[in-house]
């Protein structure tokens, strides 16, 4: 009896594994874009995007990434403070890790970071959310712009 539940205890052990995501923080979020070797501008504001229905995978498919095009509705984050209220075209790339995928930013006010590619902005969408905290307060605009500006950028783990 033994042998067989550690038979099965190795047969399902990897279909049982799950996504572990850091907790994003301004400061992880600042570090991720700034160390990325993509052009990354920083946002707070509302998307817009239709979200297309997932196609269904079956057990042993992996899901596949998708791009949907949407629009951002907020301000540039500046050094300084926040942009004048602009409306822009985005294109979502969502992306997968094994089983698990991003999704399309919802309406929710986010602060956030787009990839700048030439004169189109992309948000990002990884199964580990790392390009927009939901909600934000006042801190964490000021958290993200100290980091910006240079300060100390406590939260950094990322």
């Amino acid at each position: 009896m033994k042998a067989l539940l550690a038979v099965m205890a190795i047969t399902f052990a990897g279909q049982a594994q799950a996504l572990s995501c850091m907790r994003l923080t301004p400061q992880n979020m600042y570090t991720w874009a700034a160390q990325a070797k993509e052009s990354y501008v920083p946002v707070y504001g509302t998307f817009n995007v239709v979200a297309p229905k997932r196609p269904q995978v079956g057990a042993e498919e992996l899901p596949q990434g998708y791009q949907v095009q949407g629009t951002f509705d907020g301000r540039f984050v500046t050094k300084t403070g926040l942009s004048r209220t602009t409306s822009i075209p985005v294109t979502v790339n969502v992306t997968c890790a094994a089983h698990w995928c991003g999704y399309p930013p919802s309406g929710d006010v986010r602060l956030a970071v787009l990839e700048k590619q030439g004169d189109a902005y992309v948000y990002n969408a990884h199964a580990c959310p790392s390009a927009s905290i939901v909600d934000p307060d006042r801190t964490a605009v000021r958290a993200f712009r100290k980091c910006w500006r240079g300060g100390a950028c406590r939260d950094a783990t990322r």
